[in-house]
């Protein structure tokens, strides 16, 4: 979203950047150029939609991009308090199936001007499934900048970031959250010889939990785990010997293609991508499992 709205604000748009105080997007902001405006708009309450609506009265916009479910129900509601003074668009990044109620038709065609997908599969999943006007949905695929992704000298990055030069490294960049396959990464790597390391780059709910599995898994110092950063997740595209993808929501899995754009071979969930990035496999790239057992002879493949 930080590089979207840099590339539009580069184009000569005005871009305001609605996110909450606290929020990691809004702290980085600044470092792309892009102005936040800290609103209480985590969650959807009461006190997000008079925030917003207060804030679309002082400001007027030609349009208002969302892009979750949280911002686009409170923005929805806060514009239509107002009598809809500008258009808002809706952007889908994933594949989790809009609920087929009255609420969720209200917001994807009454309050949404136009829909947004990260891929065909998903536009038409919107269209046969949810029955939505095909006429008011745009598939616009994801894109990776090839400058800033690109390979880069591997020994020179795993000094960078501390890592043992030698071993072959699987590594992972992604919130930690429970959905996300870390804990099966782990038990694969750790059915592996002591030659394959782990690395692990982001934080999020599931850091305890995982920093203990790590443990009774006898990785020890096999694992290393980075803070998600702009340097750190650069860093792991270079220094790993191969990169592990699991988002089952994800349509079109920018990662994936920043990863081959980096040189760095990944392996990936076969439903989660669209139709675009199956055709992506350069260097090289894989269906993986979810299962432990299954996914350990793929994590070998690399070694």
């Amino acid at each position: 979203m930080l590089s979207e709205s840099q590339g539009l604000a580069r184009r000569g748009h005005d871009v305001k950047l609605l996110c909450p105080p606290d929020s990691r997007i809004c702290a980085e902001a600044p470092a792309w150029q892009v102005e936040a405006v800290a609103l209480p708009i985590a969650a959807k309450r009461l006190a997000g939609v008079k925030a917003l609506a207060g804030w679309f009265r002082r400001n007027h916009s030609d349009v208002v991009s969302t892009h979750s479910s949280t911002d686009a129900w409170l923005s929805a509601l806060a514009l239509a308090a107002l009598g809809r003074p500008f258009p808002m668009v809706r952007t889908r990044h994933i594949s989790a199936p809009v609920p087929r109620n009255p609420l969720s038709r209200w917001l994807y065609t009454r309050a949404t001007a136009r829909i947004v997908t990260a891929g065909e599969s998903l536009r038409k999943e919107l269209i046969e499934r949810n029955g939505f006007p095909a006429a008011r949905i745009e598939s616009v695929p994801t894109g990776v900048d090839a400058e800033r992704f690109r390979p880069g000298d591997k020994l020179a990055a795993r000094n960078a970031l501390h890592l043992p030069p030698s071993k072959t490294l699987i590594g992972i960049v992604a919130t930690l959250r429970s959905w996300k396959g870390h804990r099966f990464l782990v038990e694969a790597v750790a059915g592996l010889p002591e030659a394959v390391g782990l690395v692990i780059v982001g934080d999020g709910p599931q850091r305890e939990p995982l920093q203990k599995l790590v443990r009774e898994a006898g990785l020890g110092k096999e694992f290393c785990s980075q803070a998600t950063s702009t340097t750190s997740c650069r860093g792991c595209r270079r220094s790993t010997s191969s990169r592990c993808r699991r988002t089952p929501t994800r349509v079109c899995p920018r990662r994936l293609y920043r990863r081959c754009s980096s040189g760095c071979p990944a392996s990936r969930r076969t439903s989660a991508a669209s139709p675009s990035s199956r055709r992506t496999r350069s260097p090289r790239s894989s269906s993986l499992p979810r299962m432990s057992p299954h996914c350990a002879p793929h994590c070998k493949g690399y070694c």
